[in-house]
Parts: structure tokens; sequence; C-alpha cells
């Protein structure tokens, strides 16, 4: 299958996650990171991004031929009856395609801690050769595909309630691991590097990243 022209250079390709409480400010970054890609796709598990690009509703072939044009910015909103067969069909379509940015929301509800679906699995591990940015979302980094956080460029975190979703994130933030439990909302700590940074409310993602940061 010869993949339509993406304008990200290969080596730009990666893996970010994006973990909170509802009210943590992750939606946002997000939406930050989103705004110039011309080539998304979005697994809206929750009907967030819709209303701001074209939504598809379950209908695997209308999302097959979007995806096979040169420009395209897709909320796919899954079957409820057919969550999990179409997440896969979906990372599979995606890898297919490659050269795009995809988001995966709720992503604790289709991925595991440990041996992920397989079709996840490939998307994950290699998205520099497919030239993918893959952005995963979830409340509990805890319920997760740990491979998935521990490869990724860029964690970033705001407010987790429970203990095993912070020592899930404990390798990525090391001993500020712990300010996670009390963070304010908006308010998020982003490794990148080795670096960890406090993100306050409204910083927003720039060409080099958040602050100087927060980069594909």
């Amino acid at each position: 299958m010869k993949r339509p022209s993406y304008p990200a250079k290969l080596k730009t390709a990666n893996n970010m996650c994006f973990f909170g409480c509802q009210g943590a400010g992750k939606g946002y970054r997000v939406e930050q990171l989103m705004k110039p890609e011309t080539r998304l796709f979005i697994w809206d598990s929750m009907d967030t991004f819709s209303d701001r690009m074209l939504r598809i509703d379950g209908d695997l072939h209308q999302l097959r031929n979007a995806i096979a044009k040169q420009r395209f910015r897709i909320a796919f909103v899954p079957d409820e009856n057919k969550f999990h067969e179409q997440f896969l069909f979906c990372c599979k379509l995606v890898f297919a395609f490659g050269r795009m940015a995809t988001v995966w929301d709720e992503c604790d509800e289709v991925t595991r801690p440990v041996n992920p679906p397989p079709p996840w699995r490939a998307l994950a591990g290699r998205a520099r050769h497919a030239g993918l940015r893959n952005i995963a979302l979830a409340h509990r980094p805890a319920e997760m595909d740990k491979k998935f956080i521990m490869n990724s460029h860029t964690v970033c975190a705001g407010r987790l309630e429970y203990k095993s979703d912070i020592e899930a994130l404990k390798p990525r933030f090391k001993k500020r691991v712990f300010e996670l439990e009390d963070l304010p909302d908006h308010v998020q700590l982003h490794a990148c590097r080795g670096v960890i940074k406090t993100l306050q409310r409204n910083a927003k993602p720039t060409a080099g990243g958040v602050q100087g940061s927060l980069m594909f």
C-alpha cells in the first residue's frame, strides 16, 4: 500500500501520554497539539472531540475511505456493541496508512498493563517506522499499557487520586511523582527526555513545545 505524503519527518514521530482525573487539563493540552495537524485520527470513545471535525459513528467503511484521502481530521466514535473489535481494526488501519497524528482517548479502557492486544502493540512499538504521532489519554495509568508509557517521548500528568496510578508513573517522574496527589486543576508534571517540569495553568504548546519543552 502506498502511503500518502505527510509533512512531518519520520524522526519526529513518537508516542506521548496524558494522564489525570477530570479537571486535570489533559484535554486542553491535547487540543492545542491537534490544531496544526492536517492528517488526524481520533479514537473518540467518549464523543469528546467530534464537534470540531468530521465525525464517523462506527462506520468502518466510511473511516477507511476518509483515511485514504490526502488530508483529514476525523473523530471516530465506536459502536458500543463492537467496541473492542473496532478498536483493533482502527489500530491496524492507522498503522497500514501511517503518516498521521493519532489520539486515543480513554486508552485505559482498551489496552492492558501487560500483554496488550497485538495490533496496539505494533502501532505503539513502531510509531517511528510508520511516521505516526500517537497520543494516549487516560484517567488510570495503572490500567494502561505499561510499555507504551515507558517508551513514550513525553509523559504529562495532572492530579491522580489512586496510589496505584501514582506508582505506575514513578519510573518517569522519580521522586516528584508524589506531587501528583495534590496538583490543582490544569497544572501538570511534564517529563521529557529525563527532564521533569511543572506546567502551570494555560501554558500553551508551541512549535518548540510547551514553554520550550513539550515536543513531538
